[in-house]
This record gives structure tokens, C-alpha cells and sequence, in this order.
């Protein structure tokens, strides 16, 4: 059987490809604090997978915003020479976009990340515990359409 599926995504969020993406700028957080709130909406702290959705990121969210710096997913790993290895997600770090290489930069305990507009959006280390606007991603809700069809009140009056 053939389901012809498209994305859906919950107010605010905004859609690309197969995922959702919310700017939550209202009220700046720590990183900490931005992690647990995308977790409350069922998301995740930003992650970034590959060129085409950070530059999507930056064409349709940070650029039309007057934001210039947004914590994303990544939390330094104290435990490893490389430092940062893993999303907050889960996923490994394969794609990078960094200003400074984070060997150059001298650990301040735990240190984070911040993507900067005002850097062509480049990934630069910031300290966790200052506020900072965010952004969540989640997956898009995968809908059939002929659900779409026969959900549509006007066209089958009940």
C-alpha cells in the first residue's frame, strides 16, 4: 500500500525536511536550563547534522531575528581529549562548523556552545551559565494524507 506522508510541526515551530525547529528567545536561559526546557516540549537542543540544515538554520531563524548568538546541543565532555564528542541528543559530532578550533581554547571548567550569526555562524566556546536564547529541534509528526482528507470537516459533514 502507497501513503503519500508530509510533515506536520506544532505552532511556532518551524518545518524543514524532516524536522521542527523552535527559536525560544522570549526569555534567555543556561544552557542547563535551555537543555531541560527543549526536553519539556519534547525536543532536543539543537543539533546539527550537516551544511544544509545549518544553513537553513541561518537563513530562516537567526537571520530573521535580530539574535546573533543561540546555545546549541553541545556540552563539553571532560572525559575525553577531544572535548566535544556528542550532541546533547545523542548523536555523534561528525559535522562541525567551528570559528576556533576548541583546541585552541583554554577549558573553564565546563564549557559549551554557541552558534554566532555575527560569525557567518560559526560555533564558538562559551560558558554554560550565561543566558542565552535557544533552539529546539524535534521531528516532524509523519501524517497520511488520505488521513489529512477525510479529516477535513467540510468535505464529509458529520
Amino acid at each position: 500500500m502507497f501513503y503519500v506522508c508530509f510533515q506536520d510541526c506544532l505552532p511556532g515551530y518551524i518545518l524543514f525536511q524532516t524536522n521542527c525547529y523552535l527559536l525560544v528567545d522570549e526569555r534567555p536561559q543556561n544552557w542547563y536550563n535551555a537543555e531541560i526546557d527543549c526536553l519539556n516540549r519534547h525536543s532536543d537542543l539543537l543539533y546539527i547534522l550537516n551544511t544544509r540544515e545549518e544553513e537553513f538554520i541561518d537563513s530562516q531563524i537567526m537571520n530573521r531575528s535580530a539574535i546573533r548568538e543561540v546555545f546549541i546541543g553541545l556540552i563539553e565532555d571532560e572525559n575525553d581529549i577531544n572535548r566535544f564528542v556528542n550532541w546533547s541528543s545523542g548523536n555523534t559530532l561528525e559535522y562541525t562548523n567551528w570559528y576556533d578550533s576548541p583546541a585552541e581554547w583554554v577549558s573553564s571548567g565546563t564549557d559549551c556552545v554557541a552558534k554566532n550569526t555575527s560569525v557567518h555562524g560559526e560555533w564558538k566556546i562559551v560558558n554554560c551559565l550565561q543566558s542565552l536564547p535557544y533552539i529546539c529541534k524535534k521531528k516532524g509528526k509523519t501524517t497520511p494524507l488520505w488521513m489529512r482528507y477525510y479529516s477535513i470537516p467540510w468535505l464529509f459533514p458529520v
